[in-house]
C-alpha cells in the first residue's frame, strides 16, 4: 500500500522519479518507510529504492541526473542498508545519483523538515526552504550540487510561513503567508498584517538572499500557495480573499522587478474546496494540477501559456488522493503523478484499472500538450519570414524581411492536426483573419515556391 507520491520530478534526460510514504499508517503528515521510484519516459521502473525509518518526505528534485530528497525523520534510519542521522528528530537532505546510490547527506536538528522545499536553479545551485523546528520561521539556503552551502537566510524567526520557493537566475522568490500581531520587516521590505484575517504574499531575494520586493494580497489561509519562474516570468498560485468574503483561486504572473503583470481566477470545480494544487513552468507554458471536487473523485490538468490564456483542460476522474498529486516537465512534455484506489478515466482518452485488492497505487501518466503532438517551431531560415503579433486575437501577418515575391501557401492547423484555416501567400505579406477560431493554440506552416519553409505555433487569444 502507497500513501501518497508526495514529490515528483524529471531528471536531463527524461526519466521520471516520484518519492512518498508507504505501508504507513492513514495519518496526515505520512511518515514511515519512504520509496523512491525512477522509470523512462514509457513508464518502464529502472528501479526501486527506500529510506527505511519514521520519514515524512518534504520535496524531491533532479539535479541534472541526479535525485535530492529533503524531509524530517524521527529517528535514525537507514539507505541500502547504511545507518544516517541521530537524535529523537532532524531534518536531512540526501544526494543520489542516477543508478540510486549514496552521494552525500546532511542533517540538522534544529531544523524541521517536514514543510521543505527544493528549487533547481538555472545556474547549477540549488536553493532549499526549511522551517525552524518549531515549524514557525523560515530558512533559505542556496548549496551547490555537492552539498555545500553558499548562503543562507533566516526570513523571520516565528511569523512568516513560506509554502513554496522558485530560484531563476540566482533569485530566490518565495510564496508564503504571514499571520503576527503586526508587520514584519525583512530587510527593507515589510509584509504588512491586514486589517481582516491574514496576509499572503510573493517576496523576491536578490543574489545575496536580501528581499527587494514584495507582493501582498489577503487571504484566510495560504497553505496551497505555490510558485514557479523561468525566462517568461514569475508565476504565483494563490487563495485570496476578496470582498465580500469570497475566496478566490488566483495565478498570478510578475515580471523580475516585482510588478503584477496579468492575474486569472483558475476555472476550478468550485471556489469551496481545498485545492491542493501543484504548478509546473515550461519553455511555452504553465501547468496547474488541482483536486476538481469535494470528494477525491476529480483533478483537473490546466495548460496556461505565458499570458495565462488557457490552451487545455484534461479530465483525471475516479478514486485518488488529493493529498499527493504532483505535475512537473520535461521540456513542454507535461507529467502527473499521484495515488489511486479505484478506475481512473483520463479526459475520456485513456482508461487506467485499478489492480484490485485494498490500498491505495501510485501511477504517472504523461498528459497531452501542444509539443507532444510531434510539432516544432523550427524555422528554415532562408525563408526570411515573421509572424506577428503572437499571441492574436484577431489578425495576423506573415511579412517577408526582405520584401521579395512569396508567392506559395500557408495552412493552420489545430493540435489534432486538422486543418482549420488555408491560403496562398501574397506578395510581401499576408495579413489572415484568425477571429473566429476558438482560443487555443495552432501551428501555421507556410511553403515558399523556392522551397523554403516556415513552420511556428501561434496563440490565438
Amino acid at each position: 500500500m502507497c500513501n501518497e507520491v508526495a514529490a515528483l520530478s524529471v531528471d536531463a534526460d527524461g526519466n521520471i522519479i516520484i518519492a512518498g510514504v508507504h505501508n504507513a499508517p492513514a495519518s496526515v503528515p505520512y511518515q514511515g518507510n519512504a520509496y523512491i521510484q525512477k522509470t523512462d519516459q514509457a513508464g518502464e521502473v529502472l528501479w526501486n529504492e527506500y529510506l527505511m525509518g519514521n520519514i515524512i518526505v518534504g520535496d524531491m528534485a533532479a539535479v541534472g541526473n541526479n535525485v535530492l530528497i529533503i524531509g524530517q525523520s524521527n529517528g535514525p534510519f537507514t539507505y541500502q542498508d547504511v545507518e544516517y542521522g541521530s537524535g529523537p528528530y532532524f531534518m536531512f537532505a540526501m544526494m543520489i545519483d542516477a543508478n540510486g546510490n549514496y552521494l552525500w547527506h546532511f542533517t540538522d536538528e534544529a531544523k524541521y523538515g517536514v514543510y521543505s522545499n527544493i528549487s533547481v536553479g538555472n545556474t547549477e545551485n540549488i536553493a532549499l526552504h526549511i522551517r525552524n523546528q518549531s515549524n514557525l520561521g523560515d530558512w533559505i539556503i542556496i548549496i551547490d550540487e555537492d552539498g555545500n552551502t553558499l548562503n543562507s537566510k533566516l526570513l523571520s524567526p516565528n511569523n512568516t510561513l513560506a509554502i513554496d520557493i522558485a530560484y531563476y537566475n540566482d533569485r530566490v522568490y518565495i510564496n508564503g503567508g504571514y499571520n503576527g500581531q503586526t508587520s514584519v520587516t525583512i530587510d527593507t521590505i515589510e509584509i504588512v498584517q491586514p486589517p481582516v484575517e491574514h496576509s499572503v504574499f510573493v517576496l523576491a531575494l536578490d543574489e545575496n538572499l536580501v528581499a527587494t520586493w514584495v507582493s501582498e494580497d489577503t487571504t484566510i489561509n495560504n497553505r496551497d500557495g505555490r510558485i514557479v519562474a523561468n525566462e517568461a516570468g514569475i508565476f504565483s498560485y494563490q487563495d485570496v480573499l476578496r470582498t465580500p468574503f469570497t475566496v478566490k483561486n488566483l495565478i498570478k504572473k510578475f515580471d523580475f522587478e516585482g510588478q503584477l503583470l496579468t492575474e486569472v481566477e483558475a476555472p476550478f470545480f468550485t471556489t469551496a474546496t481545498t485545492p491542493y494544487p501543484d504548478m509546473a513552468a515550461t519553455p511555452s507554458m504553465v501547468a496547474l494540477f488541482t483536486k476538481n471536487s469535494f470528494n477525491s473523485d476529480s483533478h483537473k490538468v490546466m495548460l496556461f501559456d505565458h499570458d495565462l490564456n488557457v490552451l487545455s483542460e484534461k479530465a483525471i476522474d475516479g478514486a485518488s488522493s488529493h493529498y499527493s498529486g504532483q505535475i512537473a516537465n520535461y521540456g513542454d512534455d507535461v507529467f502527473v503523478a499521484q495515488v489511486f484506489s479505484g478506475d481512473l478515466n483520463f479526459n475520456n482518452e485513456l482508461t487506467l484499472a485499478y489492480p484490485g485488492g485494498t490500498g491505495n497505487f501510485p501511477y504517472i501518466a504523461e498528459i497531452a500538450s501542444p509539443e507532444m503532438t510531434g510539432i516544432s517551431n523550427e524555422v528554415d531560415e532562408t525563408s526570411n519570414l515573421s509572424v506577428y503579433p503572437n499571441p492574436a486575437d484577431k489578425m495576423i501577418t506573415i511579412s517577408n524581411d526582405k520584401k521579395q515575391v512569396i508567392g506559395g501557401s500557408f495552412s493552420i492547423c489545430d493540435l489534432k492536426g486538422n486543418v482549420v484555416k488555408g491560403g496562398m501567400l501574397n506578395q510581401n505579406s499576408t495579413t489572415i483573419d484568425v477571429s473566429r477560431l476558438p482560443a487555443g493554440v495552432y501551428v501555421l506552416k507556410a511553403v515558399m515556391v523556392d522551397g523554403s519553409s516556415l513552420q511556428e505555433k501561434i496563440f490565438v487569444r
